[in-house]
Order: C-alpha cells, then sequence, then structure tokens
C-alpha cells in the first residue's frame, strides 16, 4: 500500500509552490517503485525515491544508485535518522508487533526491548 492518502500531494504541491517545478508524481509499494526503476535503469527519470524500506535504500547505496544530498534545514533533522554518506534520510519511524502461534513455536528468540532503544548491533546494521 502506498503512503497515506493526500501526504504525496500536500509535499508536492508545496515544492512545486516554492520552485516553480512541476512535478510527475509516481506512487506505489516499495516493490512497485523499485520495479519502476528497475526498467528504467538505462534511461532514469526519477529525480528523488522515497521507499519505506531503509533496507533497500542501503542496498541501493551500495551499488552506486545513489547520491549525496544535503536537504535545507537538514540540521533540524534527526542525525541518526541520516546515513553517513547523506546519501538516505530517514523520514518517520513506526513501531513493528509480531504475533506467533505458540502452539508451533514454543521459543521465540527474539530481543527484548526494554528501554525503547534498538540494540547497538542491530542499530549498526540498519544505521538508524
Amino acid at each position: 500500500m502506498p503512503s497515506p492518502s493526500g501526504l504525496n500531494t500536500k509535499y508536492v504541491e508545496g515544492f512545486e509552490k516554492k520552485t516553480g517545478l512541476k512535478v510527475e508524481l509516481f506512487e506505489g509499494t516499495t516493490g512497485e517503485i523499485l520495479a519502476r526503476l528497475e526498467a528504467e535503469k538505462d534511461n532514469p527519470v526519477a529525480d528523488v525515491v522515497v521507499l519505506a524500506s531503509w533496507s533497500d535504500g542501503l542496498s541501493y547505496e551500495a551499488q552506486g544508485k545513489t547520491l549525496s544530498y544535503v536537504p535545507y534545514n537538514a540540521s533540524k533533522m534527526y542525525g541518526d535518522w541520516v546515513d553517513d554518506n547523506r546519501m538516505i534520510y530517514g523520514t518517520s519511524a513506526s513501531a513493528v508487533g509480531v504475533i506467533y502461534n505458540t502452539t508451533i513455536f514454543q521459543h521465540l528468540r527474539i530481543w527484548q526491548r526494554t528501554d525503547y532503544t534498538m540494540p547497538e548491533p542491530i542499530r549498526q546494521h540498519f544505521h538508524l
């Protein structure tokens, strides 16, 4: 499911009003967006890509498919939500819950979040 209805419309309207540039917006799931990027790889169309998946962004960075950029008001962003190369910017976070069948999995090996921060080894892997 694409982002919440109307969210991107507000971004586009604000950008167009401020810059006078016309935006062609393509919305879709992460899979749909990545499929379109792959289809257009020999003749790229996208200037800006917003994905819901940090790991896909890191993959694109590792493949050399991203460029460094420092946006206006970057100093107001959460420093931990920007990768070291300033190529990927986190703009939101979400809580994730796990539900599982205890008759099939009597013990689920997961880390416990008691302080609401991510353990350092996982934090380093995801560059949060």
